[in-house]
């Protein structure tokens, strides 16, 4: 398994291997081969997570969301977690 720690700032994946893993402040994103998906983690922790291609698991404490295409998903640092807009972000 590949993976790395993220801890400010935003990466696009293209995951290669049978399983990639993002590491963030707050949780971990995990996707397997074919997939490609964006993390942004500011200062204060908040990531944003969303697919571009494929599907992605975000896993925070011990809860995991399935995110598809299009889909987006915030973590904040007091543990909240939710959908927003992918589009909105440039």
């Amino acid at each position: 398994m590949a993976s790395f720690y993220l801890r400010v700032g935003r990466v696009k994946v293209t995951v290669m291997t049978d399983l990639f893993t993002v590491h963030t402040p707050l949780g971990r994103v995990e996707a397997t081969r074919g997939s490609v998906f964006r993390v942004r983690v500011v200062l204060d922790g908040t990531a944003r997570i969303h697919p571009l291609t494929g599907g992605a698991d975000v896993i925070v404490g011990d809860r995991r969301r399935r995110l598809v295409t299009g889909q987006g998903l915030m973590v904040k640092p007091d543990g909240s977690v939710g959908r927003y807009q992918p589009d909105a972000e440039r």
